[in-house]
């Protein structure tokens, strides 16, 4: 499934944390602030996501645990920077296609364009910072960024404990305490981005550009023929790179192949599709057939794999929303 996360960016003074839990995925999706984005999920191992989320002194904090692997593709805000951290040290987390490593962050500039990617259930922490007078100038930075162990383990603590203090606050945000949180925070925020040691380099050996060029005609094509089955062989003709560069590509985005990622694309939007439709007026199989499915048996074995239910579940489920 997937959720198009596109939030407002005014807070009220007075606002304490929000703690959410969900058994589906899109409503953990559209809940997820601070970027503009299409989550697509795989691999669901507890079923379970959850989000907390606070504002102080214009910082947001946001904690998710993510009951599923989830690929993420979108732009940050233009008015601000996010930190990034992953939390599960068993998980692996794939930004653009680099390897973030346990002492490594995403940092998204303002208007960056960003891929992340998890085979597996995660958890991870972000902060938005604001930009502009009077917040202080971190410069430009690699969307992966080193810092240290010890940086990211005060981060990990810091998110935890502002959260912890806003759930059990009713007036945290105006609170003095915290103005001293926000203003540790935006000095640990400084270290981390002023200081860093040198950026993770990406181990391949095409250069990034060409890396980022081929994804963007993948995705010019895939947005292009929404709905419609594209095939492999599509995605080389267009590109003109050979297959092993195009699988690569995939592999060091989104931890797949081309061909897995093409088939987890189009089970999503069939569930998309399926939880809008009238199941007074629509069938499953005009569904399927919309998006190219004529193997229904074998489709419908997938998509319960995925999802947890048969694709008549969906559509019935859906009068209820």
């Amino acid at each position: 499934m997937k959720a198009l996360c596109s939030f407002g960016r005014k807070l009220k003074k007075r606002a304490t944390m929000k703690s959410f839990e969900f058994n589906e995925f899109d409503a953990f999706a559209e809940t997820v602030r601070d970027v503009d984005a299409v989550m697509t999920m795989q691999n669901p191992e507890h079923r379970v996501w959850k989000i907390k989320q606070t504002a102080l002194e214009g910082l947001h904090v946001q904690l998710g645990q993510v009951g599923s692997g989830n690929i993420v593709e979108g732009q940050s805000w233009s008015d601000g920077i996010l930190l990034y951290l992953p939390l599960s040290a068993d998980v692996t987390y794939r930004v653009n296609g680099v390897t973030l490593g346990a002492e490594d962050f995403m940092v998204l500039d303002p208007s960056r364009e960003f891929c992340i990617a998890t085979k597996y259930a995660h958890d991870w922490c972000t902060v938005l910072l604001p930009q502009g007078d009077p917040s202080p100038d971190y410069g430009t930075h690699d969307v992966a960024w080193r810092a240290t162990r010890e940086l990211g383990g005060r981060f990990q603590y810091a998110v935890r404990e502002i959260l912890r203090a806003s759930a059990n606050s009713t007036y945290f945000a105006d609170s003095v305490g915290a103005k001293v949180a926000a203003a540790q925070l935006q000095e640990l925020a400084s270290a981390i981005l002023t200081k860093p040691k040198p950026s993770i380099t990406v181990n391949s050996g095409r250069p990034r550009l060409s890396r980022k060029n081929v994804l963007q005609v993948c995705n010019e094509m895939i947005e292009a023929r929404a709905g419609l089955p594209i095939r492999v062989a599509d995605l080389i003709a267009a590109t003109g790179v050979p297959e092993r560069t195009l699988r690569q590509v995939f592999q060091d985005y989104f931890g797949m192949g081309p061909l897995r990622y093409l088939k987890l694309r189009q089970l999503n939007q069939v569930f998309a599709a399926l939880r809008t439709a009238d199941p007074k007026t629509t069938k499953v199989g005009d569904v399927l057939v919309a998006n190219g499915i004529w193997e229904f048996g074998r489709f419908s074995s997938n998509y319960r794999r995925l999802f947890g239910e048969n694709p008549s579940q969906t559509l019935r489920g859906s009068q209820a929303k």
